[in-house]
């Protein structure tokens, strides 16, 4: 049974939480680019254009980079996005739009105006104009400082159980400092609330039909989600955690084109532009099926299918090196060594741009006893994405090549950045290994 027991520490503790939530309210004072009202944030516009400057290109990295030779469907999103955000509330921000090579359905805004769609989705669709909802979507979200909004409610949310916690516990302070301070990263793409999906929409309808496209398109981009999520719900669920998908949404998005928007709405869906610029991505489906195929089957442990189906998708498009170091990937796992490094090689040479396809290089090299050329390609590889499981075949490098206190000092990082986890786990084995 839990026991209060205020002593002086607690007290301390709890006004210092208090504190704290004071002094934030008193200096968080901003306005909305959209409503013009002053709003509390604890997220400046300056801090927006770092946190997406650190951020974008590292979730770029977590969903597989962009997709292999097609620099002219980058080129069209760019300039699609770039018009939409020039007739937004926020014309200023430095823009930047992206086709990530993922097969999930999905897209995402990252503060500062950082704008990705996802393979997977921009290839169900069939216009420009459907492409410029979910852009204008994205958009909608960064211009009203949703982000900001999510993560200024969750330090608070934090600083009252700072509070709370170390009163009811003896708990150090430590912990509850690094979760105060960790809070912030999980919040910018945590799940929008309805009025926030009511807003980005209206939005993003708003700025579509500036920019000369039909805002009818959104009820076609809507209609699609509710389907998916009918017939294929995995397909959409990582879509509709952030974006929460409700009969209401379509409906105000109707009355918005009869109210609001209705001047817009004779106009022809731009269909040509559109499907020239995806015509190659159209084409590799079949490819990208496949590799998600594979991608099941390595989940599932069925190694020998997966295998083959990563060779199939490597054989309808050969120039994707992600199919190739997914293939060694599955190799390791069978403990064949000699055609996983063959095969790593070849994947990062296709793409050398990735995080994924230098990571399982480097674990290639390392398991044949080439810990030179491993710790070259884990090092380049953390400078795409760092993470504690490449961290840890860094250090495992350095231990191979004789330099104990460099792997220990990097085992020791990793143990404390992931200690319930399973680099956590082998770094601490490798720790006492070293003793």
């Amino acid at each position: 049974m839990m026991t209060w027991r205020w002593t002086t520490k607690h007290w301390r503790a709890t006004l210092t939480a208090a504190l704290l939530a004071l002094a934030l309210i008193v200096t968080g004072c901003v306005k909305n680019p959209v409503s013009g009202a002053e709003e509390f944030s604890l997220m400046s516009e300056d801090q927006e254009l770092a946190k997406g400057a650190e951020l974008y290109p590292k979730y770029t990295q977590q969903f597989n980079g962009l997709p292999a030779d097609d620099p002219g469907l980058q080129a069209y999103v760019r300039r699609v996005g770039g018009w939409l955000a020039k007739n937004s509330h926020r014309p200023e921000l430095p823009w930047e739009f992206n086709v990530v090579n993922s097969s999930q359905i999905n897209a995402y805004a990252i503060p500062g105006g950082k704008v990705s769609i996802t393979r997977g989705l921009i290839t169900r669709m069939n216009s420009e104009d459907e492409l410029a909802f979910v852009l204008g979507h994205e958009i909608g979200h960064v211009a009203a400082r949703h982000s900001a909004a999510q993560y200024t409610r969750g330090v608070l949310v934090t600083a009252a159980v700072l509070g709370v916690a170390i009163a009811v516990s003896d708990s150090d302070y430590r912990e509850l400092g690094v979760m105060a301070a960790n809070v912030g990263g999980v919040l910018l793409l945590a799940s929008y609330s309805r009025d926030q999906e009511r807003e980005a929409d209206a939005l993003g309808m708003e700025y579509m039909a500036r920019a000369g496209y039909n805002p009818k398109a959104a009820v076609d981009v809507l209609n699609l989600f509710q389907s998916l999520q009918k017939r294929e719900p995995s397909a959409v669920e990582t879509l509709l955690a952030s974006h929460p998908l409700s009969a209401e949404r379509i409906e105000n998005a109707g009355d918005d084109l009869k109210i609001k928007l209705g001047w817009a709405t004779a106009r022809a869906y731009n269909t040509r532009d559109f499907n020239q610029a995806l015509a190659r991505q159209k084409a590799r489906k079949p490819a990208y099926a496949a590799m998600d195929k594979a991608d099941d089957d390595y989940q599932a442990k069925r190694y020998d299918r997966a295998a083959q189906n990563y060779r199939q998708a490597s054989a309808m498009l050969p120039q994707e090196g992600l199919f190739k170091a997914r293939l060694a990937r599955v190799e390791l796992d069978l403990r064949q060594f000699g055609p996983a490094l063959e095969h790593a090689r070849q994947g990062a040479t296709l793409r050398p741009d990735l995080y994924e396809t230098n990571h399982v290089l480097g674990a290639a090299y390392l398991v044949n006893n080439q810990f030179g050329p491993a710790l070259a390609a884990t090092k380049n590889a953390e400078t795409f994405l760092a993470n504690n499981d490449n961290r840890f075949l860094i250090g495992l490098c350095y231990e191979k090549l004789g330099e104990r206190d460099k792997a220990k000092a990097i085992y020791q990082a990793v143990r404390q950045l992931d200690p319930k986890g399973q680099a956590g786990d082998y770094a601490a084995k490798r720790l006492r290994a070293l003793r």
